[in-house]
């Protein structure tokens, strides 16, 4: 039966018992949303890593002197658009994450089933929370890729206005 076969036999019971066929849509609907939000999250997640190597990249480029004047331009430019692209897929995926949320929301409230997806728990001894560990991670990283947007903005000023200073040798 090994360890977990009461806990096992008891959610089966529950899954197919009367309950679980009157709210069956529900049900599915529900594991669909927990499975799709996740999925939501971690492509959220994976936009800002991604951006930022291909930030580093073409920074590189957009500030070294050594590479033409052209060159740093259309990188400075790529960069631009990288940062911009990536803040809009980030927030779409959080929007999307929160719509998912809300629906879940919705689907606990009528099921009787508490607030998971909201994590709005009331728990006896909560675990210690910093102050910074209320900010919003979103808004964190969102700002941050907004500043990475700006600095590309400054390599492509920093190419046009080093290509026309004259250089005395």
């Amino acid at each position: 039966m090994g360890i977990f076969g009461g806990a096992r036999r008891a959610v089966k019971t529950a899954i197919t018992g009367p309950w679980a066929e009157e709210n069956a849509r529900d049900i599915l609907i529900y594991e669909t949303l927990v499975t799709r939000e996740a999925e939501q999250d971690s492509m959220m997640w994976q936009v800002p890593a991604l951006a930022l190597t291909g930030q580093a990249f073409l920074l590189t480029i957009a500030f070294d002197p050594a590479f033409s004047f052209y060159a740093r331009i259309i990188t400075s430019a790529l960069g631009v658009l990288l940062a911009f692209a990536s803040l809009q897929v980030m927030a779409k995926h959080h929007y999307l994450a929160e719509v998912d949320r809300a629906r879940m929301s919705e689907i606990e409230t009528k099921l009787g089933m508490g607030s998971i997806a909201l994590r709005k728990y009331k728990l006896r001894r909560p675990p210690k929370r910093r102050r910074w560990m209320g900010w919003s991670s979103y808004r964190i990283w969102r700002n941050a890729l907004f500043f990475v947007l700006l600095v590309n903005l400054s390599a492509v000023a920093y190419a046009i206005t080093e290509k026309s200073i004259p250089v005395l040798v």
